[in-house]
């Protein structure tokens, strides 16, 4: 220590130079110089050199060592193996640490759970869907997920949004007294299967579970169909205790018939059927639906050129009336010589246009091109607005998530038969509590918001777990992709 003083306050060296001198005349590396260093730094500001404490930390023998403990915690890994999550292990760990009594020490980190199970020969088996990439940047879809975005955009400023660690602050929406709020209610369905086991669980290595396949309905077992509204401001749509309490005191006149709108369906030729559209109309804002093909169908009397014949009187439904190219109502049925209502048949082509098939001309007649869905119909006509999402994006849909955390319940706590399943379901769905709904609900408003920023899909999904605290995806995302594409 003396030398290196020495040569940095007499000789004028770099403390650099001098610490590498001494160190390569004691045969010592970069490190040894910079130990000289600290050395000094140490004497000069302190007065003294301090001592360190490595390896002189107290030495305590892991709890897993013990064989009593290890006996007790096998005989539980056995009694819960393929169902195992760390969050119940913890909470098992924790129970029994009195009984061998340690009182220092209440319970143990997951980490140290993770270490445990490995030391114990145990393995986290995981298995997992891989994200669906086909179709999804078709250019007819991808032009209908930027109107829907745009659409979603336009009406950000009419619906309220929520602060706070848990989401409990309502951050109302700034409107004018002719301007109604917007509530996005967002609907969905799932079926919950009696033989459908966990996807992710800790097991002993070399063992696992027998899969079911879910799409052979014999190897799933019986299953419950399940749709439900959701929204942002009140969860799932239903009546609290409370409410439902005051509307059984009500008269039969004033009572409400539903207090959920949540439909559980036993689906199969020989029980309940198939969920249809006419289902989910009986089960009705900003209505949300997924795009599919089921809600694409139209009501039985819809203006559809497929719907009609080509003569009158023909075996084809009932159409509402149509509206002629002058403006003019035009009665799609008659009456024939017995005083039945019969429909019309299509008329002949226009004899100008004799290369225009009759089906298309009188398709692309303005109220037939704007027939909209049945489901659309009904919830226009109730004043509400209706909205589709985009084909192959479900990260937009929170429900989804929704569905996911359900299922989790259920494959934790169903015994494997449709008698169980049909107590877990209902279980699972109160499971989820509004603060979850909404963190469900930033989790796909952040997908939009990547999408905004004209990201592809693979892209949002990085961008998504990366800003995952939140409410939006920033945009110098964009100026970090742009690095890694020069670099």
């Amino acid at each position: 220590m003396r030398q290196y003083l020495h040569l940095v306050q007499n000789q004028h060296f770099m403390k650099m130079d001098a610490s590498k001198l001494l160190a390569e005349s004691l045969g010592k590396g970069p490190w040894y110089a910079r130990l000289i260093r600290t050395w000094a730094n140490q004497w000069k500001n302190q007065g003294k050199l301090i001592k360190s404490k490595h390896g002189q930390h107290i030495k305590i023998k892991s709890l897993i060592h013990n064989k009593n403990v290890q006996l007790q915690i096998n005989q539980y890994l056995e009694t819960n193996k393929f169902k195992l999550t760390i969050s119940n292990f913890i909470n098992y760990v924790s129970s029994i640490m009195l009984t061998f009594g340690i009182t220092y020490k209440t319970t143990i980190s997951r980490s140290t759970a993770c270490k445990w199970l490995k030391l114990l020969g145990w393995k986290y088996q995981i298995h997992t869907k891989k994200m669906f990439f086909d179709s999804h940047e078709r250019e007819d879809v991808v032009e209908y997920r930027n109107h829907f975005l745009q659409k979603m955009a336009s009406l950000q400023s009419q619906m309220a949004t929520y602060e706070g660690e848990n989401l409990e602050q309502v951050i109302l929406p700034e409107l004018s007294s002719d301007m109604p709020e917007i509530v996005p209610v967002t609907q969905d369905e799932t079926m919950f299967y009696a033989k459908n086991g966990m996807k992710m669980y800790w097991s002993p290595k070399g063992e696992y579970t027998i899969r079911n396949s879910t799409n052979d309905p014999s190897e799933t077992g019986p299953s419950i169909h399940v749709s439900d509204f959701t929204c942002e401001s009140i969860g799932c749509l239903k009546l609290s205790e409370y409410e439902c309490t005051i509307n059984n005191l009500l008269s039969d006149y004033m009572c409400l018939k539903y207090t959920k709108a949540c439909i559980t369906i036993h689906p199969d030729v020989n029980r309940d059927g198939w969920w249809t559209t006419d289902n989910l109309v009986e089960q009705i804002a900003l209505f949300m639906f997924d795009h599919s093909s089921n809600y694409s169908s139209f009501a039985e009397d819809a203006l559809l050129v497929t719907q009609m014949g080509m003569r009158n009187g023909t075996k084809k439904p009932l159409l509402r009336n149509c509206v002629k190219p002058d403006v003019t109502e035009h009665i799609m049925t008659y009456v024939d010589n017995n005083g039945v209502v019969r429909p019309k048949g299509i008329k002949l082509p226009d004899p100008n246009n004799l290369d225009c098939c009759t089906s298309r001309i009188l398709s692309a007649q303005p109220d037939f091109a704007a027939q909209k869905s049945h489901l659309q119909e009904v919830i226009e006509a109730a004043s509400h607005m209706c909205i589709f999402y985009p084909k192959y994006y479900c990260e937009l849909n929170y429900i989804e998530s929704f569905w996911a955390e359900a299922k989790r319940y259920a494959r934790l706590n169903c015994d494997y038969t449709f008698k169980d399943l049909k107590k877990t379901v209902p279980k699972a769905l109160n499971s989820i509590d509004l603060t979850k709904i909404r963190h469900f609900t930033c989790h796909s408003a952040r997908f939009m918001s990547a999408y905004e920023l004209g990201l592809s899909r693979k892209a949002a999904i990085f961008a998504v777990r990366k800003y995952h605290s939140h409410h939006r995806v920033l945009k110098k995302v964009l100026e970090e992709f742009d690095e890694c594409t020069h670099d």
